[in-house]
Parts: structure tokens; C-alpha cells; sequence
């Protein structure tokens, strides 16, 4: 390794050998190069340079660029900064064949190299988490300006072209695999289905909504079948003998016959040209009643009635009012909209709400009062956040909601300030339990910051609805920092959640709040639990009473008819609580105790699937592989590995939405319980190939540790590492004849 990259930059100026990097790391040919030795990428980066004389420019001012920064004052430390930082960038760049095209994008690039610093054969110091702060401080600036150089750009424009080539490629292939699978779909009616064959039509949907949804095949087929059902309802509906004028009949034929043809562009045009037409009519029409009610008013006149005059001077202005649709009815219809995505989980109602007042906020004036529209924006899109993958979404909540509170000083306007705090520590809370490391630590303390923030205002005397609210909220920070935190700090979190919940519930009563009494209780019996399972002996035992007690008590007001969404999410929590009394307790009480958290877990499926809620979708599967598993592990013979089986199985289905990228944590916490029951297997009699599953168990459970970082998750990485050496005690047990 050491002689190869002596060969490859031992003689290489920083410039060049950034240069010669980022090239790699977009092109084919560089990756291929590599491959095949150091020879061959000599040849790549000098022919690159031959062609190109503005590097060599470009290659000097970065040399001299860097020679300043690593000379300055801000490499003093860590101390060794000076000579650890330039190995680390030929080392990082000596792999390229691992790297993937990156379009020239600096922020992609130098994440790569990050995760080449946590691999397993990379050197103890480029390991530090102090010398990757140093080296992301260093060379990002670099990097950057080297990718947006256009001498650069025009260097690599051949390889992008290729590039871009390949993707469309691969796209289109997607696409067709869309197409057949919505195609075959057996869900589709018949009269769907005939659409469906169309194929320029059904090419159009496909690509519109692969657009929307690149990530995931199953919603964008989910979809298209939605709309094929809605447009074949159309056409039922405009051929059922409905008495439309000739010219409208007419309109309906021909657009509905360009967008079988795929000509959507012309279907819209036709329907556009037709109300156009009609408005024109309307407007003769709108003149002609103007002339009816001058001849009533004077035949009233006539007559002697001032009160029948009155009146037709009131129509008279009735048709001139102006016909537009208002900002606050665009607001009132989006918070009806959210409402609805709340309660029944409808995501499209979501998106739709957030344009609603998107294109409200942009056309409002000062008196449709911005402020309170723009925190509305900030609630939808945090829900929209909540509901989906990743952090984008909770980022632009937060955002949203900063920009607001900068709207409502606390001193002018505190009840909306206190009101923008709760709401941010929310946003704040999910964007934390879903970041990894650090970042992940400090997004979750300023949650718990902009609750406390907000309590300052909400007190209990003053606004005790309120206060309970945020004291709920409060609860759920606290509690997602102490499962993060290990010992006695991280117990002392968990107990401050409970304190919080319970004092919520001093105000949140059934009988008073029922909705918000059950929501605390649920999230009561979800920290109860955590507690449980840091406690021994009979204290233990009685916190997840307490907490199958709290969830079931949440369960008399969510009931799936009424509550849908919330029902299922405290079916899944009441599961979890059962599992773990399950695998507490002896005897045949702990199977029935297991039959019923897998009860509770399919149940929560029926509601929670991975179209509507995928986030929570792979939560419960988490959860139901948990308490498959504990049950395949008190179960002998054919019955109990089947159960495993099952349990693997549902963790692999969490996997798909629980990505490292997106979800970390959960991420790494599903590969731990992955390792659990692959361990478990291994031991069992009747397995037929224990060495395979522990190399597995030992393979996952590396995995997780790649993100439990022992300062910032002690707890999780704590349990990872005890959890790694018991494995590693029986593999050697395995190898052991004599065991």
C-alpha cells in the first residue's frame, strides 16, 4: 500500500494530486485506470494535464492556496496536524476505485474520503475525530474551489457527458420496469387496466411520477394506479348521458383522445381553449343580466317598491364582485387539508396543504397577516418531515420556523413566540433522533433548549393547556437524549421525561383532553419502558407494568376507527412493552406474552404501510422482529427456527427505509438487533451452519458500531461492544474441538 502510493504522489504537488483526484471520482475511465495499478493511473492523470494546459495554473494556486492555510495559525492544533493532514489526502485519494461519480459536487466528494477515514484498515491518527475536523476545515475550501473552476469543467466535460449518458441510461431502464409493473398490476380495474395499455399515456404517468418519487418504485406504482383510477372515473363519469352542450362534449373527445396518444401537452391546451371560449360566452351573458336588472329596477320604479329597488342594486353589485379565490380561503383550505393528513395519514393531502400556503404566503399581503401563514408552512412541512425519510424536510421546518420566531418577538408577541419554541424543539427533535454523532447530540439539546425556552411563557397558572402540551413535547426530547446517554446521566434524562409526562397529565386529563391524555400516555409508556431496561430486579418489573399499563390505557380513546394513525402507533409501542415482559418472565406466560406483542405489531401494519408511513412502517417491522425473535428463541424444533427466520426478515424489510444515509441510528440499531438474533440462531442445535451466522452477527454488529461513537452514544456503543465480544466468544467456542 505504502510503496503504491509512493509511485502514484510520492513526486506530486498538492494541486495535481487534488486535481487528479476529483477527476477520478468522475470519470469511468479514471475508475477504471485504477484498477488496473499505478501505472495506469499515472497515464490518466498526465494525459488529463497534457490536454488541458490551464491545470497546470489551476494546480499552482491550489498549491499555494493550501501552503497558506496549513501554514497559519489554525493548524497549530492538533499539534500534529501539519504532517498527519497531506498523508491523509494521498491515502484517501490512493483508493479510487472505490469512489462513485460525484458530478464534480465537493460536499459528495469529501464525505467519501470521511468514510474512508472510518474504515477498518485506515491508519489510528487519520481516525481522530479532531484530525477529520482539521482535514474537513482544510481541504473543503479546496475542493470547492476546485470543482467550481471552469477550467476543471471544461477538462472533465467529456467524462460528464459519458456520465449523464449512463444515468439516462439506467433511467430509462427503471422506468420500463415501472411501466410493465403498473401494467400488471393486479390491483388496477378494468377499465384502469385499458388505459394502462396505452403506451404513451402510461409513459407520461410513469415519468412524471418517477420524478416524485425516485426512491422509492412501490409509492410511485402506487401512484400511477391512483391516477389511471381517477382518470378511468372521469371518462365513466363523461359517458354516462350527461346533457353537455355539443362544444364541451366535444372538448372532452378530443383531449381525452391526444392523451391517449401521449400528447398531454395538447389534451390541456384543447380543455384550456374551450374555457376560454366558454369565459367569453359568460362574459355576454354577465352583460346581458346587467341590462335585465336595469329594466327590473325601473318596473319597480314604476311600481312604487324601494325595498324590490334595493334589492336588485345588491345583485347589481353581486356581479361585479370580483370572482378570486382569497389568501385565507387558500390557508383555511390547508389547514382542513392538514387535518386530514394528521388523522388519516393521506400524504398527498400533505404536500398538498404545504403548496396551498406556499402559494398563499407568496401572494399575501400585510393584512392577510404573513406571519401566521408562514408559521402554518413551518407545522406542515414539519409533519410532511415527521412522516418521510431523511432530514431535508425537518430542515426546512427549522429553518421555517427561525425565520418565524424572528416575526413574533417574545416581547411584542409572547404567547406566538412560546408557541414558534415548542413547535421548533419538535422539528429540532426528530432531525436529532435522526443525525448520528455529535450533530445528532446538539440538534436534540437544542430541542430540549427551545422547550424549556418556551415553558418561560407557557406556565401552568397563566396557560396551563399549553403548558401541558409542551411539557409532553418536552418529555420526547429528554427521552430520545437519554437513550443515547449512558449511566447515571442517561438515566437521569429518562426520569426528567417521565417527570415531564406526568406533570402534562396533571392538565392533559381524559376527561377534560382525552386526545392529548391519551398521546402522553402513550409516550409515557414508551419511556417507562427505556427506564425498565435500564433497571434490574423488582423496580424493573414494575416500570413496564406501569408502561403496558399507560399504552393500553392510551388504547380506550385511539381506536382505529376514530384515530387511525394513532392507534396504530401505540398498537406498536404497547408491542414493544409486551415483548419485554416476555422476555422477562418464565413459563408458558412468557410465549402468551410474546403472541401478544406480535399480535399488537401486525396490527399496527394493517395501518402502518411502507406507501402511507414508510418511517413508522419500519419502526414496527423493527419491533415485530424483536419480539418474532425472543419467541423463536424459546421455541424448539422446526417452529422456533422459523420464528428467527421471521425475525431476520422483518429487520432486513426495516433496512429498506432505515438507511445509513437517512436514518443512522435507527439504522445502526436494527443491524445490532440483526446480530442478536443471528447469534441466537448460531446456538441453537438443530442450525446447520452456526459459523456462518455469527461471521454475519459479527459483521452487523460492526456495522452498528460505525455510528455508535463512544462519546456521543456511550450507551448504544457500550451495548455494541459487550455484544461484539460475546460473539467473538463463540466463534472461538465454535472452533474450539473440544467445546
Amino acid at each position: 500500500m505504502q510503496s503504491n502510493l509512493k509511485k502514484i504522489f510520492g513526486k506530486a504537488e498538492t494541486g495535481k494530486l487534488i486535481i487528479s483526484g476529483i477527476a477520478v471520482c468522475v470519470d469511468h475511465t479514471g475508475i477504471a485506470a485504477a484498477s488496473l495499478g499505478a501505472d495506469a493511473l499515472i497515464h490518466v492523470r498526465d494525459t488529463l494535464f497534457q490536454k488541458n494546459p490551464g491545470l497546470a495554473e489551476l494546480a499552482q494556486e491550489i498549491d499555494n492556496e493550501f501552503t497558506t492555510k496549513l501554514n497559519s495559525p489554525a493548524y497549530d492544533k492538533p499539534t500534529d496536524a501539519r504532517q498527519v493532514l497531506p498523508d491523509m489526502l494521498k491515502i484517501a485519494l490512493a483508493q479510487p476505485s472505490d469512489l462513485v461519480e460525484h458530478d464534480l459536487d465537493a460536499s459528495a466528494i469529501l464525505k467519501t474520503l470521511n468514510e474512508r477515514f472510518q474504515s477498518s484498515d485506515a491508519e489510528v491518527e487519520h481516525k481522530r475525530s479532531d484530525m477529520i475536523t482539521a482535514f474537513n476545515r482544510l481541504y473543503g475550501p479546496i475542493l470547492e474551489t476546485a470543482c467550481n473552476d471552469p477550467r476543471l469543467k471544461q477538462a472533465l466535460d467529456p467524462a460528464l457527458h459519458r456520465q449523464d449518458a449512463q444515468r439516462q441510461k439506467e433511467q430509462n431502464e427503471k422506468l420500463d420496469q415501472i411501466i410493465a409493473a403498473a401494467q400488471q398490476n393486479p390491483n388496477l380495474s378494468l377499465e384502469a387496466r385499458e388505459l394502462a395499455r396505452q403506451e404513451k399515456l402510461i409513459r407520461n404517468i410513469a415519468e412524471n411520477h418517477l420524478q416524485n418519487s425516485p426512491d422509492d418504485p412501490l409509492i410511485a406504482l402506487e401512484e400511477i394506479r391512483k391516477v389511471l383510477e381517477t382518470y378511468a372515473a372521469d371518462l365513466k363519469h363523461a359517458t354516462a348521458g350527461s346533457n353537455l352542450p355539443d362544444q364541451i362534449q366535444q372538448s372532452l373527445d378530443t383531449s381525452h383522445a391526444f392523451a391517449l396518444k401521449g400528447e398531454l401537452g395538447n389534451a390541456r391546451a384543447t380543455i384550456s381553449s374551450t374555457e376560454e371560449s366558454i369565459a367569453d360566452q359568460e362574459r355576454v351573458l354577465q352583460a346581458a343580466r346587467h341590462r335585465l336588472l336595469e329594466r327590473r329596477f325601473s318596473i319597480a320604479a314604476l311600481e312604487g317598491k324601494p325595498d324590490q329597488a334595493a334589492q336588485i342594486e345588491i345583485e347589481r353589485l353581486a356581479l361585479d364582485a370580483p370572482v378570486t379565490v382569497s389568501v385565507l380561503a387558500m390557508v383555511s383550505r390547508a389547514v382542513e387539508l392538514e387535518a386530514e393528513f394528521n388523522r388519516y395519514g393521506n400524504f398527498f393531502h400533505g404536500l398538498t396543504a404545504k403548496s396551498l400556503l406556499e402559494i398563499a404566503l407568496e401572494q399575501s399581503t400585510p393584512e392577510d397577516q404573513p406571519d401566521v401563514i408562514l408559521g402554518q408552512l413551518a407545522i406542515a412541512t414539519s409533519s410532511l418531515g415527521q412522516r418521510t425519510s431523511g432530514t431535508m424536510l425537518l430542515a426546512q421546518a427549522v429553518d421555517l420556523y427561525r425565520e418565524h420566531q424572528n416575526m413574533v418577538p417574545r416581547a411584542l408577541l409572547p404567547h406566538d413566540w412560546a408557541m414558534t419554541q415548542n413547535n421548533l424543539g419538535i422539528a429540532l427533535r426528530e432531525q436529532g433522533n435522526r443525525t448520528e454523532g455529535p450533530k445528532g447530540a446538539d440538534l436534540l439539546e437544542q430541542a430540549v433548549t427551545a422547550c424549556r425556552a418556551a415553558l418561560e411563557v407557557y406556565t401552568e397558572i397563566k396557560h396551563p393547556v399549553n403548558w401541558a402540551t409542551t411539557q409532553n413535547n418536552l418529555g420526547n426530547a429528554l427521552g430520545l437524549q437519554g437513550r443515547r446517554t449512558e449511566g447515571s446521566k442517561g438515566a437521569d434524562l429518562l426520569e426528567q421525561a417521565v417527570t415531564a409526562y406526568r406533570a402534562a397529565l396533571q392538565v392533559h386529563t381524559r376527561t377534560d383532553h382525552p386526545v392529548d391524555w391519551a398521546g402522553t400516555q402513550n409516550n409515557l409508556g414508551d419511556t417507562l419502558r427505556d427506564q425498565s431496561n435500564r433497571t434490574e430486579g423488582s423496580k424493573s418489573t414494575d416500570l413496564l407494568g406501569q408502561a403496558v399499563t399507560a399504552c393500553r390505557a392510551a388504547l380506550e380513546v385511539y381506536t382505529r376507527t376514530d384515530h387511525p394513525v394513532k392507534w396504530a402507533m401505540t398498537q406498536n409501542n404497547l408491542g414493544a412493552a409486551l415483548g419485554d415482559q416476555g422476555k422477562r418472565t418464565k413459563g408458558p406466560q412468557s410465549v402468551v406474552l410474546l403472541e401478544q406483542a406480535v399480535t399488537a405489531m401486525r396490527a399496527a401494519l394493517e395501518v402502518r404501510t411502507r406507501t402511507d408511513h414508510p418511517v413508522k412502517w419500519a419502526m414496527t417491522q423493527n419491533n415485530l422482529g424483536a419480539a418474532l425473535g425472543a419467541q423463536g428463541k424459546r421455541t424448539e424444533g422446526s417452529k422456533g427456527a422459523d420464528l428467527l427466520e421471521q425475525a431476520v426478515t422483518a429487520y432486513r424489510a426495516a433496512l429498506e427505509v432505515y438507511t445509513r444515509t437517512d436514518h443512522p441510528v435507527d439504522w445502526a440499531m436494527t443491524q445490532t438487533n440483526i446480530a442478536i438474533t443471528l447469534k441466537d440462531r448460531a446456538l441453537r442445535s438443530d442450525t446447520k451452519d452456526s459459523g456462518t451466522d455469527l461471521a454475519a452477527a459479527l459483521d452487523a454488529v460492526d456495522l452498528a458500531l460505525e455510528v455508535f461513537d463512544p462519546e456521543h452514544m456511550s450507551y448504544r456503543h457500550g451495548e455494541a461492544i459487550d455484544l461484539r465480544q460475546l460473539i467473538l466468544s463463540d466463534i472461538d467456542a465454535l472452533s474450539d474441538p473440544k467445546s
